[in-house]
């Protein structure tokens, strides 16, 4: 290890440590590969508390880590060892959470502006890395694992950005983070890019190595791009947590000292990532407003998402691959393709202990659209309410669903479920047409019912309304046309993976989900809506008409 700078000889020093405390604002401190311990009973390994400041590893020249040579290309290289090796700062236990004088402690803290951390392993502490009130931070190329106590239910950070102001977490590798592996909370601006986050201890049974895998909390203006959550390994066979965790989250109004705040979740995006194996790929939380989520791609593993609950056991309903709860607003989630789902496509629920205590309804003004939910999906939407006296809030109203395709395996699942108190004051608002939940040029294909859940209110009942949608053979229990809306069909919508197979979806081993271009009733029957692209980015409206589903037709193919 040595020091660079113009007032300072190079090193070498003792700790790393020793170098951040004699060096000065501006100076660079590389650090050569090897393991650096931390001593027992130390409150923090590596404390940045000097401004501008560069620590960067190595490992036989400098600069041969700065292109992430270090960082695994994938999950299947990380456990073979493909890898460089990087320094590596080690804590002296995992379970400091669990000492009440000494919470929350990391292996590296910044407290000040304009501070580089890149090209290091982390591993065994109650948090790997926290970035605190203060601007610029940048953490690169960093494998943070095996962090937090598994003898507890949630506990540990990976990567944290807390009360930070343009901060930057790019190409690290999160592995079994603890309660929140990459998180950034109460920040402006800040930005996570090619990032990975797997879990699969299940060594303390369902206490789950990775809760929340991507968290943004009480955040704005924050985006989160190109990156992967994965639950990994079987936990049928026990080798993989039994917990299934939540994938990408955003959530607001959460608790602050003993109370419930009011802060928000806002104007933040999700581009082009992926959630695997996951039980809830994205969960919009509380006061979370104006989120845009595009391209999130929630594909599975033996195609059981959802097949197991945070006890090991199999469930017949899980939560929801797509989930509101407890008050998110007019966030828009576009082209979202889930393969596999099981359980509830989208959940609308009245929340827990960190709902918006302001919000009204459970969700309210959320769009969904050119989406495609496939698999044996057990509900469709799913109207929840848990009954909790925490959960004040009235259930979902002017929520909509453009373009969208839900396609289930399952002959006996339930496209609506109402599981809401009839005739309480926990149902929503549907006095009005414009306080009705949409459906808008959607095909709806494979549910055996159309009415399920605890209530004896029809799902029109619950404020859900039909237009322009393909429905296929509906069940008998499907309500009288007055209660559907206007323009809806009821065929066959003949979703293909090839224009010339007629082999049916639920057989098929690769979809893309296009219509049969020459005889499909959906082509031009949709009506048009505010979103210019389907599902794989082709202009919608081909001849300035709309098609059904999440995908268009154009030129016949």
């Amino acid at each position: 290890m040595f020091i660079w700078s113009p007032s300072i000889s190079s090193g070498p020093f003792a700790t790393i440590q020793h170098a951040i405390d004699k060096a000065v604002s501006g100076d660079v401190i590389y650090v050569k590969s090897g393991v650096y311990f931390a001593v027992e009973g130390s409150t923090t390994i590596v404390d940045i508390d000097k401004p501008n400041l560069k620590i960067i590893g190595y490992t036989n020249t400098v600069g041969d880590l700065d292109n992430g040579e270090g960082i695994p290309d994938s999950y299947e290289d990380f456990t073979a060892g493909n890898m460089q090796a990087m320094p590596s700062i080690v804590g002296p236990h995992r379970h400091a959470g669990g000492d009440p004088m000494n919470p929350w402690l990391p292996i590296v803290r910044i407290r000040a502006d304009n501070v580089e951390f890149r090209n290091f392993l982390l591993t065994n502490r109650e948090d790997g890395i926290e970035a605190s009130s203060c601007s610029d931070p940048l953490l690169k190329n960093l494998l943070v694992m095996e962090i937090g106590d598994t003898n507890l239910l949630v506990d540990g950070r990976g990567i944290g950005l807390s009360n930070c102001v343009d901060g930057l977490v790019e190409n690290c590798f999160v592995y079994n983070g603890g309660a929140e592996a990459i998180a950034i909370t109460h920040s402006l601006d800040c930005d996570v890019s090619n990032c990975q986050v797997y879990g699969d201890d299940n060594s303390n049974y369902w206490k789950s190595s990775t809760h929340y895998y991507y968290l943004l909390s009480n955040s704005k203006w924050c985006t989160v791009t190109n990156c992967v959550a994965e639950r990994k390994r079987d936990p049928q066979s026990n080798e993989g947590p039994a917990h299934g965790g939540h994938g990408f989250v955003l959530k607001g109004a959460t608790w602050k000292n003993g109370k419930i705040t009011n802060e928000e979740a806002s104007w933040n995006r999700l581009i082009n990532c992926s959630a695997r194996s996951i039980d809830e790929p994205l969960l919009f939380r509380g006061n979370s407003i104006f989120n845009t989520i595009e391209n999130l791609e929630s594909k599975i593993k033996f195609n059981e998402m959802h097949r197991y609950g945070s006890n090991g056991a199999y469930i017949a309903y899980a939560r929801g691959i797509l989930k509101f709860d407890g008050g998110p607003t007019a966030n828009i989630v576009s082209r979202f393709l889930s393969l596999g789902c099981r359980g509830a496509a989208i959940t609308f629920s009245h929340g827990n202990q960190f709902s918006n205590p302001t919000a009204p309804f459970s969700a309210n003004g959320n769009k969904i659209n050119n989406s495609v939910f496939f698999g044996p999906i057990q509900r469709g939407l799913n109207f929840e309410w848990d009954g909790r006296p925490w959960s004040p809030l009235r259930a979902a109203v002017r929520n909509k669903l453009i373009n969208c395709t839900l396609i289930t395996t399952d002959p006996n699942s339930d496209f609506v479920v109402n599981n809401l108190a009839n005739g309480t004051d926990d149902e929503g608002d549907w006095s009005t047409d414009e306080n009705v939940n949409r459906l808008s040029n959607c095909i709806v294909q494979g549910f055996g019912n159309y009415d399920g859940g605890n209530s004896s209110a029809p799902y029109y009942e619950i404020g859900l309304r039909f237009n322009n949608c393909c429905l296929d053979n509906p069940a008998t229990d499907f309500p009288s046309p007055t209660h559907l809306g206007v323009n809806n069909i009821f065929a066959d919508p003949l979703v293909l993976a090839s224009p010339n197979t007629t082999t049916p979806p639920s057989q098929l081993s690769a979809l893309d989900f296009e219509l049969h271009p020459f005889n499909s009733p959906c082509i031009d029957a949709g009506t048009a809506e505010p979103f210019a692209f389907d599902l794989d980015y082709d202009v919608r409206g081909y001849n300035e008409v709309y098609d059904i589903g999440a995908q268009e037709v154009i030129n016949g193919n």
